[in-house]
């Protein structure tokens, strides 16, 4: 590995070349700016903005009634949507 001084060593004109500056720092403000959007939005509570209008029928969404219509020529009939296959793990 290069970052080991005996190695280090064989490389001079490596050991001489620092990075600039305005890099160095630009580096710092980017890490500690990431780090503090984390530290923010973990500890932010969601809030969703989006504006809707109507009314809620059904709050759950397995207990919305869905349409569902053959060809087109009939009236939709009402059913109610439900899993094919459950699978029970012993959780209630």
């Amino acid at each position: 590995m290069l970052s080991r001084p005996e190695h280090i060593q064989s490389f001079p004109t490596l050991t001489s070349i620092r990075p600039p500056r305005a890099a160095a720092v630009l580096a710092w403000i980017i890490g500690i700016g990431i780090c503090l959007a984390v530290l923010v939005l973990l500890y932010v509570p969601w809030v969703q903005t989006s504006a809707g209008t109507g009314r809620v029928i059904a709050p759950n969404p397995a207990d919305r009634v869905q349409t569902a219509d053959s060809d087109g020529s009939r009236p939709p009939i009402p059913t109610r949507s439900r899993p094919a296959f459950r699978f029970d793990v012993g959780h209630h």
